[in-house]
């Protein structure tokens, strides 16, 4: 197989030998022994299991960058007017201060 697939482990199978449509023989290795003329077709069909595989993990793996970066990209926010970073409102914060210092 050739191409992207083929680099990806695309390949072709045996399928058999056909005569007229009816599947002589299903193996890849034997003797045949001929006794007059005949016209034999050999079936090969596709695989892709492999290239499918690498595609099944790739999308996977993209998909679990893009939840991460949703994730992390959904942190809660705070606005620097009405809480600090440990969560207490400004005010708070300031009265505490006043407290501790005396004024």
């Amino acid at each position: 197989m050739e191409e992207l697939l083929g680099l990806l482990g695309g390949k072709w199978v045996f399928e058999g030998l056909y005569e007229k449509g009816k599947l002589i023989t299903a193996s890849n290795t034997g003797t045949m022994v001929m006794l007059g003329s005949h016209h034999l077709t050999a079936r090969w069909a596709p695989d892709f299991t492999l290239p499918l595989i690498f595609f099944a993990a790739a999308a996977l793996a993209l998909l679990a960058i893009v939840l991460a970066a949703r994730r992390l990209g959904s942190t809660p926010s705070y606005s620097q007017d009405s809480q600090t970073r440990r969560g207490r409102p400004r005010a708070a914060r300031r009265n505490a201060c006043s407290k501790i210092l005396g004024t």
